[in-house]
């Protein structure tokens, strides 16, 4: 989600709450067109780049978060390269783990197990039970403590 100056802004904004389900709340991308693609999920363009304003309003407040859209000149070529050698890294790869472990704050943690498969598959359970599949672009959600998977929709990862 980058551009150089003058050029569109096009992406996927997916909102969940604490329980990591798919929030109602209203999502809006200030200044650009925008469809949902869900519960939770706003597909959006902008005709500019700069600066990115994401609203939601809940429970009569309203939160914006604003980010970056700046493309920096000569960096494509080494992007690009980089990209390149990660997925064929990936490609040769069975399988990759990855565990992470973030906290806002002292005695805050939240813990989320990845398993990744080339060339597009994807699964991620949470600490509190939530599981994620993704196998190119499907997902499937199953909540805590729930048995049976639901579909999201399609998805871009």
């Amino acid at each position: 989600m980058a551009a150089a100056a003058g050029e569109s802004v096009r992406g996927t904004i997916r909102v969940s709450d604490l329980r990591a389900k798919p929030t109602r709340t209203p999502i809006t991308v200030r200044g650009a067109e925008q469809r949902s693609c869900g519960v939770g999920c706003v597909v959006f363009a902008r005709a500019r780049g700069g600066q990115l304003a994401i609203v939601m309003r809940d429970r009569g407040r309203t939160q914006t978060a604003v980010l970056p859209t700046r493309w920096e000149a000569g960096k494509t070529s080494r992007g690009r390269r980089l990209l390149l050698q990660t997925q064929a890294a990936m490609r040769r790869l069975k399988s990759l783990r990855q565990s992470e472990l973030v906290s806002s704050g002292p005695g805050s943690y939240a813990r989320t197990d990845y398993r990744l498969q080339a060339p597009a598959r994807m699964a991620f359970t949470t600490g509190t039970g939530t599981s994620s599949v993704f196998i190119a672009e499907r997902q499937w959600l199953r909540g805590s403590g729930e048995r049976a998977w639901h579909t999201v929709g399609s998805a871009r990862w």
